[in-house]
């Protein structure tokens, strides 16, 4: 059913509907007022009405199901006890608003005398606290919807509230039991009344029609190359861990998820799509270069909106990749809500979001600043989407192939000042390039964390924390709103893993933990931090943050150092600012990270200093960087093509100089490719030279007095016009040119899930090779690599046999034509042989 909105665009609403709202006169608030707190929203502060609890028992309000529904402001935040013996006694204090104000659902019987020392306001759930600014703005300029998503209180039984809406000719169309939110369709001359339930604590308009973000496909730029390549041994590639690529379309048979893939969507194949899932964990089937990330894992394709607490029972589906967005737009709707509220039941769950294409495009308030789009330098907070604005998941930003930011990334903060986006990979062709990279590796290093802890599943919190303080600088020192923490690192948060460097702890309101970590000596900088999975905040909250938690860090001398922290003020100057150390009460993520830090045992205090509702858990984790130098790209076996530019890797800390790089061939003397490059830099665009057959090739990065040289990987020309020339029954011919210097060939098929080396039933003839016994009802795949010694270069791209195809020549002639023409004839003089 589509949706009937009328009077404004859903744009124009959610640009001017909360301003609009305010004007609208509602119980319980008014515009000056003295006594109480600010309630904080997106739209602006709101002063509430003076309603003491003597008061609020006459006007006792709607009620439902034996319950009604308040928003209390308290002097000072309850402690946990205190909330736990009032709910026990009939009062539930269920969702925070800024400051020190709650929803609370209260049942008949409960005397709101026991408050009187407590609270400072009990007044009745205004509509500017339940409904997101672009209904608010809907409503108020006379127009109607026939969809709504809607939320309903906690401890309210479901099967009773939808009973309710259907009595009212309302259609539940989806149900989200863990965030207790609706999707339905409604009559829309009922709009009003069916707002009106007093059960409906938020009600919004339904997510726009997703934009699909454009990719690309490499496996170095997060060092997944580390891992899942061979290289020391490690070889984690995903296996085990199930990911989900959500977006419109299906991904139809492609060829390098072969035996991993479950399609749960239907409809037309989806190009976007199936590069998307590329980049996540491709596993090079057809192109050899296109490896990448998870190439082990088990994927699914499922809608745009899965069902994702249904898909984690069924099918341990634990990472969803979303590489699309909506129109730019800032806050905190239900659909950020949705995300924060199934970390609590589904810990280990984890959702990764493209940032959005819309760098160079004017942002959401308060960063709408006027010189942007003319000056890109104004264009800020351009997120597309407010499902990316939630606390617990992440968005990823789009880099160049030399580390630098794409113009067209976008960029955060978030409306209320947080961090966005969290990190930031290679994406040349967009977002949604990169977002799937990071997908991939988080599902690479969940494989890691299970096979050093006996099986046993990460939380998507400590991942994320993982990932984030691994994450090699750039940009601005410390994070900044471009680059969020950098670009992920995975031989980093492999060795943090493999080290145990990371704990866990929880902490309530006014309380303080203190964990002791030991820096050993010569350490060039310690870096420390904390990401707690915060309870999802009210709708519209501003800030979104509800348990506010500080991290300090204690040297042996017992010198403290907050974290780094951004300027959220609404200026160009203030967002583009390094940052600067100082507390933290917005991020559910905090950095303190040090140079030249003393040896010894240094403390970590964690502060409850604002837990509304808590104890709040929180995971902390910790590296220790050294002065190094580490060879990157290429590591281990990887096969050069001749002629093909590549982008050489490495990572460096600690020493200060320009770099120099050098190759050499079979073991021999080394071969300069560039002196005094530049010290900033961690990538070199090379292309690999000419040679006859295959070689061996090692590469070595200097830097002052550090050295690091790569293994062996291999060079030479790969065969070229490699064909499928004649397919006869369950004979297949294969023909390529002949490779200068090869002294042999290598056929490969694709088996059930890689390619893999044909060594039966096959004949070799120069530079051509007769396989029998052949499927004659499958698709099948095949590639050449040229041989010398025992040195193998790259395979060639994947030629393909249709299912039950039967062929005699599929090329125009060349010089070889009459050798095939002849051939071909005695295939079908042969056929008809077998036919009488």
């Amino acid at each position: 059913m589509k949706s009937s909105i009328k009077n404004l665009s859903k744009a124009a609403l959610l640009i001017c509907g909360a301003w609009l709202f305010l004007i609208t006169t509602t119980s319980g608030v008014h515009a000056q007022g003295s006594g109480v707190k600010p309630i904080r929203l997106v739209s602006g502060n709101i002063i509430p009405d003076i309603v003491t609890p003597a008061e609020a028992k006459v006007a006792a309000g709607a009620s439902f199901d034996g319950k009604t529904f308040k928003l209390i402001q308290f002097k000072q935040i309850p402690g946990d006890r205190e909330q736990q013996q009032w709910a026990a006694a009939g009062l539930r204090l269920v969702d925070y608003l800024p400051d020190d104000t709650y929803f609370a659902v209260i049942e008949q019987g409960f005397d709101l005398d026991r408050l009187t020392d407590q609270a400072v306001t009990i007044i009745e759930v205004a509509d500017i606290f339940r409904f997101e600014p672009s209904l608010a703005g809907l409503i108020a300029q006379g127009g109607a919807t026939d969809r709504l998503v809607i939320s309903y209180y906690t401890d309210l039984d479901a099967a009773t509230v939808m009973a309710a809406l259907q009595a009212r000719g309302v259609v539940i169309q989806a149900h989200r039991d863990y965030s207790r939110q609706l999707d339905i369709t409604l009559d829309p001359a009922r709009l009003r009344e069916v707002l009106a339930l007093p059960f409906i604590q938020f009600a919004g308009l339904p997510p726009e029609t997703p934009i699909l973000e454009p990719y690309d496909h490499r496996n170095a730029s997060g060092r997944a190359n580390y891992l899942n390549t061979g290289y020391n041994s490690l070889n984690y590639n995903g296996a085990g861990v199930v990911v989900g690529i959500g977006e419109s379309g299906t991904v139809d048979s492609l060829v390098d998820v072969k035996g991993r893939l479950t399609e749960m969507e239907s409809g037309a194949s989806s190009s976007h799509k199936i590069g998307v899932m590329q980049n996540a964990g491709g596993a090079g089937n057809l192109d050899p270069s296109n490896r990448n990330n998870a190439w082990g894992a088990t994927f699914l394709s499922v809608v745009g909106s899965p069902d994702y607490a249904a898909l984690y029972s069924s099918h341990n589906l634990r990472y969803t990749n979303h590489s699309y967005g909506v129109a730019i737009s800032g806050g905190y709707d239900q659909s950020a809500r949705d995300h924060d509220l199934r970390i609590a039941t589904y810990p280990n769950h984890l959702v990764i979001y493209s940032s959005g294409n819309s760098g160079d495009e004017q942002g959401y308030a308060p960063y709408n600043f006027a010189g942007c789009p003319g000056a890109p330098s104004d264009c800020w907070a351009n997120i597309t989407g407010q499902m990316k604005q939630n606390k617990d998941m992440f968005a990823i930003g789009a880099l160049e192939l030399d580390d630098d930011l794409t113009s067209f990334s976008s960029r955060g903060p978030m409306y209320d000042g947080r961090i966005i986006p969290q990190l930031v990979i290679e994406g040349i062709e967009g977002t949604s390039d990169a977002a799937p990279k990071v997908t991939g590796e988080v599902a690479m290093l969940a494989q890691v964390y299970k096979a050093k802890n006996s099986g046993s599943e990460p939380t998507s919190s400590l991942l994320r924390a993982i990932m984030m303080n691994t994450a090699d600088d750039l940009g601005n020192a410390g994070p900044d709103f471009k680059h969020g923490y950098g670009r992920p690192n995975l031989r980093r948060a492999y060795n943090v893993i493999d080290n145990a460097q990371f704990l866990t702890g929880s902490v309530s309101h006014g309380g303080t933990n203190s964990h002791t970590i030991t820096v050993p000596a010569n350490t060039k900088q310690v870096r420390v931090m904390i990401v707690w999975p915060d309870v999802a905040a009210a709708v519209s909250a501003n800030p979104a943050i509800v348990n506010n938690l500080d991290l300090v860090a204690k040297d042996p001398s017992n010198v403290s150092y907050n974290p780094w922290v951004l300027d959220h003020s609404a200026s160009v100057a203030a967002i583009s600012a390094a940052a600067t150390r100082s507390v933290d009460s917005r991020n559910t993520i905090e950095q303190v990270t040090l140079d030249d830090p003393a040896s010894g045992n240094w403390t970590m205090e964690v502060s409850g200093t604002s837990v509304p509702t808590g104890p709040q858990t929180y995971y902390l984790t910790y590296e220790f960087l050294t002065d190094e130098l580490t060879m990157m790209f290429p590591l281990k076996d990887h096969r050069f093509v001749s002629g093909t530019a590549y982008h050489l890797k490495w990572d460096s800390y600690g020493a200060s100089g320009t770099f120099s790089l050098d190759y050499r061939l079979d073991g021999g003397s080394w071969t300069s490719i560039t002196s005094g490059y530049s010290a900033t830099s961690r990538t070199y665009q090379w292309t690999a030279p000419s040679v006859t057959g295959i070689h061996t090739i090692e590469f070595r990065v200097q830097r002052s007095a550090l050295t690091a040289t790569s293994d062996v990987n291999y060079i030479g020309p790969a065969a070229e016009n490699f064909r499928i020339f004649s397919v006869c029954s369950d004979v297949v011919i294969l023909k390529w040119s002949a490779v200068s210097g090869a002294t042999a060939y290598k056929v490969y098929r694709l088996g059930a899930m890689v390619m893999e080396e044909v060594t039966s039933n096959i004949t070799f003839d120069g530079a051509s090779a007769t396989l029998t016994g052949q499927s004659t009802v499958n698709t099948e795949y095949y590639a050449v690599s040229a041989v010398t010694g025992s040195n193998e270069g790259q395979r060639t791209r994947a030629a393909e046999k249709g299912a039950r195809q039967l062929q005699l020549w599929r090329h125009q002639l060349d010089r070889h034509g009459f050798d095939r023409l002849v051939h071909g004839w005695q295939l079908v003089l042969q056929q008809r042989a077998d036919h009488r």
